[in-house]
């Protein structure tokens, strides 16, 4: 995992060994595979918790909640510059470990996604209601939450797929919701799961509504240029990072592993 605060990214900083990666045993996919649309992988946060993979949630967590200086963020969008970089697999690992937190503070995971929507799936619901319900004014909101096993943790899946979701991402109702949930639960994370501003103009909406943003990118496999125009379009001020994703951790999770039993044998 490393964060880029203020920086563009550039090819020198695409090979970086702290990136939160995915090796093949775990996602069942391999690194350089390329994706057209959002993976389903599961939450190994819950499934896999010892994995090395798991363990970077946990320093993910630990870096945005609590930072080395500045204020802490209740709000965070997770984005990515394409489609299918892992955006929605990052934003409910995190969610689930911010949820596992000691002081009580309850999390809220919002998928944002209604053209492609994935979180519920992840946490195995079946396709249903959820905000492009609610947004459409055919559902309160308390009838399309969801409460996986997890502690702590409340989701709000994408819904089912609306005509006009870039109409309600950006209408008022949308606004509102993101302003009761920030200021209503001051004790309360919120994780969103967002489509990408580079490719849906209303995104950006969301974006100026939250406390900061992280950009998930596709290691080896997303565009340098991609990556740029989105960090033009969010704004430098408001990112608080980059997480390399699918980066080839087989050699990280070996070497976390050996430590792992030596530490058991002390």
């Amino acid at each position: 995992m490393k964060f880029f605060k203020g920086k563009k990214q550039s090819r020198g900083s695409e090979r970086q060994p702290e990136s939160l990666g995915q090796d093949k045993d775990s996602a069942g996919q391999r690194p350089g595979d390329k994706h057209k649309t959002e993976d389903v992988f599961g939450i190994i946060t819950t499934e896999k918790p010892g994995f090395f993979e798991a363990d970077q949630f946990r320093v993910l967590r630990t870096k945005l909640f609590f930072p080395a200086s500045g204020k802490r963020p209740r709000s965070i969008a997770v984005t990515g510059a394409e489609v299918g970089e892992g955006k929605s697999f990052i934003a409910a690992n995190l969610a689930v470990c911010a949820a596992q937190n000691v002081d009580d503070r309850q999390t809220l995971l919002i998928d944002c996604d209604m053209r492609l929507p994935t979180i519920h799936r992840m946490f195995g619901f079946e396709d249903g209601p959820g905000l492009s319900d609610y947004l459409s004014g055919e559902i309160p909101l308390s009838a399309v939450l969801r409460k996986p096993p997890a502690d702590k943790l409340t989701i709000l899946p994408g819904g089912r797929l609306p005509d006009n979701p870039s109409e309600l991402l950006s209408s008022t109702k949308m606004s509102l919701l993101l302003q009761e949930v920030q200021s209503r639960y001051e004790d309360r994370y919120i994780i969103i799961d967002l489509p990408s501003p580079r490719l849906i103009a209303e995104a950006e909406l969301v974006v100026r509504q939250v406390d900061c943003v992280i950009i998930v990118v596709s290691y080896g496999q997303t565009l340098t240029s991609h990556v740029n125009e989105l960090i033009d379009i969010i704004g430098k001020d408001r990112i608080s990072g980059i997480v390399f994703n699918r980066f080839d951790t087989s050699m990280h999770s070996s070497l976390y592993r050996m430590y792992k039993k030596f530490i058991r044998r002390k």
